[in-house]
């Protein structure tokens, strides 16, 4: 099988005139030869409109912007002025639906990704019926319901265009937008296979199945709070425990280094390619190195609270970069009164080009992929929603996550860090926590607030630090949402606004 970049894929000109951006421009009557309907008449033509569908993710995660829905989050931070005021007012819950960046990278990436795979899951069947061809759509049907999935837990009620937009398109309920998720995933984990050999940038069986179980949990929280939910979101992330050979690797570190690209927990990631020669098949997270100290762009960082409240371990140590080194041989702590950036920054996202005390910054692109998806999920998935619902063993799956972070055998019951003989809901908060430490800095926690109803009590104690830039504090239910786009409503006026901006 050709193994294929899918970052370095270029589509034919004709498929992507085919895709537009807001509703407004596509709402165009088509006047060339060539429709969805008669575009995909081979294989071949087939094939290449899949790997156009893998570019809006590059997109959607290729620099920091991606973390500006999630920075309301207790574990992100950011500076207030220049463009670091983008970040500030999602820290604050001061959004502002005029905030380009919102768009830019979450908005019109995701439906570009529903558009594309609109196209080829409504004529890929004019194609003679083989397992290749069903497996193509598949990639489709994956697609379109993860951006979905994206778009729903960042925006509330959106439209949902399964076909040629017309941009009159109201928003959608999110009940009905999850039912439509729940149909695209359950496609794709029928039709997907196990893995792709030497192609590890698609998307398989057991990625299909860990957001379906990741959706199931989100709609048993708010708003929905549908309960039956988590006897699903149990039944379908245990089918990934044990079945999809993915493991947790034995040491956190090295889930963050280039090197160990598409690891044993890696189930769905961004492949990125620094040595490619193009700006755009590279990640960008120099944002995720401090201006004051190693000249980078200090996009967002730690909040001082959640790395002092961070459990110590092996994990701490790989999650946060606590010492700076503005020249070789010079290394100064966070935390230092004049050289010290001010905060802790995460470590995650700095593999290829951070400084070292013998090495300066490296200013160009990475290689390191983002991860869409890692093994932890379905497992603390499994932990939570087995929990909820009457499920076995749910201590013992977050407790293999917790003897990883303390540097102990997974495997191996360790009194001195398992959870043993809490409460239904003592263990639930108990599983909250333990990703709000696994996922650090990884754009999830506020989407975990939102849905387990934490955002008041997290702002009551974030407005109470006045070493962190002071927040509005009685954000409520009105800031779980980002705001639609303002463009958006520009071109398409029968959006409504979110109740955060309204």
């Amino acid at each position: 099988m050709k193994k294929i970049k899918f970052l370095c894929v270029t589509c034919v000109v004709l498929f992507l005139a085919l895709i537009s951006v807001s509703c407004s421009e596509l709402d165009v009557e088509p006047k060339g030869q060539f429709t969805p309907d008669t575009f995909f008449t081979t294989q071949a033509d087939l094939d290449g409109a899949v790997a156009g569908l893998y570019r809006p993710l590059v997109t959607h995660s290729q620099y920091t912007q991606i973390a500006l829905p999630a920075m309301g989050g207790d574990d992100l931070t950011s500076e207030t002025g220049g463009n670091k005021a983008n970040f500030a007012a999602f820290d604050t819950y001061k959004y502002d639906p005029t905030i380009n960046w919102l768009n830019e990278f979450t908005w019109t990436p995701m439906y570009q990704l529903v558009y594309r795979a609109n196209t080829i899951i409504n004529s890929y069947q004019n194609i003679e019926a083989s397992t290749e061809r069903d497996q193509a759509a598949a990639q489709a049907f994956f697609m379109r319901g993860m951006a979905y999935f994206t778009l729903i837990k960042t925006f509330g009620d959106v439209p949902l265009i399964l076909g040629a937009p017309t941009g009159e398109e109201l928003r959608s309920p999110i009940v009905d937008v999850y039912a439509q998720i729940y149909k695209d995933l359950q496609f794709a984990e029928s039709v997907l296979p196990n893995d792709w050999g030497d192609e590890p940038g698609r998307p398989t069986k057991w990625a299909a199945k860990s957001f379906l179980a990741k959706a199931y949990l989100y709609n048993a929280g708010w708003p929905l709070k549908d309960e039956s939910k988590y006897a699903l979101a149990a039944s379908k992330s245990l089918e990934i425990l044990n079945g999809s050979g993915h493991q947790l690797v034995k040491d956190y570190k090295d889930l963050w280094q280039e090197e160990t690209n598409n690891n044993s927990e890696s189930v769905f990631a961004v492949q990125y390619c620094e040595s490619c020669n193009a700006w755009d098949t590279a990640g960008w997270w120099l944002g995720t190195t401090p201006a004051k100290v190693e000249g980078g762009w200090g996009d967002f960082f730690s909040e001082i609270a959640y790395f002092e409240e961070f459990p110590e371990g092996p994990r701490k140590d790989a999650t946060f970069q606590t010492e700076f080194y503005p020249g070789i041989g010079f290394a100064v702590p966070w935390d230092h009164p004049t050289l010290g950036p001010g905060h802790p920054y995460f470590a995650k996202w700095r593999s290829g080009y951070a400084a070292t005390l013998n090495e300066p910054a490296q200013y160009k692109g990475s290689s390191q992929n983002i991860y869409l998806m890692r093994y932890a999920d379905p497992v603390l998935i499994y932990a939570e929603a087995a929990n909820m619902s009457g499920g076995a063993n749910a201590e013992e799956w977050v407790n293999k996550i917790r003897r990883r972070a303390a540097g102990l055998p997974i495997d191996n019951p360790n009194a001195s860090v398992d959870l043993s003989g809490l409460s239904q809901q003592e263990l639930h908060d108990a599983i909250i926590e333990e990703r709000k430490w696994e996922f650090g800095g990884e754009w999830d926690r506020f989407f975990d607030m939102v849905r387990n109803g934490l955002v008041q009590k997290v702002a009551d104690k974030r407005a109470l630090d006045t070493r962190e830039t002071p927040i509005n504090p009685n954000p409520g239910t009105d800031f779980n949402y980002s705001p639609i786009p303002s463009t958006e409503i520009l071109f398409a006026p029968q959006l409504t606004q979110n109740p955060c901006c309204d």
